[in-house]
């Protein structure tokens, strides 16, 4: 799952973790509100994607080697570490 940034000062060029850390929380705002409304199917339905969401996101972003997330992952497929902190706490929450 790719999320591109172009609203941020710096112009990532690829993945942006605080980009995609708010669209993953998105979808879990969907599963909450279907579930609200009785709409249990749909709500399920979202619920898988939210699951997929977390685990591309944890795919793209987590480096062992680092012991925190990459704030982005360039063109090139390169993930750069100047640690943030926005998505590193939007992760977790």
């Amino acid at each position: 799952m790719w999320f591109f940034s172009g609203y941020d000062i710096i112009h990532f060029g690829g993945a942006d973790a605080y980009t995609a850390a708010y669209a993953a929380h998105a979808v879990h705002a969907l599963v909450e509100i279907k579930t609200f409304l009785g709409r249990t199917e749909e709500a399920r339905q979202y619920q898988l994607v939210w699951q997929r969401a977390k685990l591309a996101y944890a795919e793209a972003f987590w480096s062992e080697a680092e012991g925190h997330l990459a704030d982005w992952v360039d063109a090139d497929g390169q993930a750069r570490h100047y640690l943030y902190t926005d998505h590193q706490h939007l992760a977790v929450a």
